[in-house]
């Protein structure tokens, strides 16, 4: 099962995704990325601390959620995946497309640099 959650940051909204992200999973994920989009922020980062695993299915639709995001001018950061995730984006290619990088980078180059005024966090269930 999957565990989603969203803070803003200003114009940056961070999704945090825990457990496993499978196809039993996808509508729900769906439902709260697309939301993300029709805000129009300037960047979604994707935080995947907790998340524990991905297949295939969840695979194909983080390449059509980016591909959606870069179309509407939103940039895509995924930060903090753990091993096995980086040797899976490492394995399909994907960190060539994709911007990956740890939390203190992302927060750093990022939310620092956004009003932290603005913070506001909710969870979407």
């Amino acid at each position: 099962m999957v565990h989603t959650h969203v803070e803003q940051f200003g114009d940056i909204a961070v999704i945090h995704i825990e457990g496993i992200f499978n196809i039993d999973s996808l509508t729900k994920v769906e439902y709260v990325w697309m939301a993300q989009i029709r805000k129009m922020p300037r960047v979604i980062a994707i935080n995947c601390q907790k998340l524990e695993s991905l297949d295939s299915s969840a695979i194909g639709f983080i390449v059509k959620f980016f591909n959606y995001a870069m179309g509407q001018g939103i940039m895509l950061v995924f930060y903090d995946l753990n091993p096995l995730l980086q040797k899976l984006f490492a394995t399909a290619k994907l960190d060539r497309y994709f911007n990956i990088t740890s939390r203190s980078d992302f927060e750093n180059r990022y939310v620092l640099q956004s009003a932290p005024s603005m913070y506001e966090s909710f969870e979407v269930v």
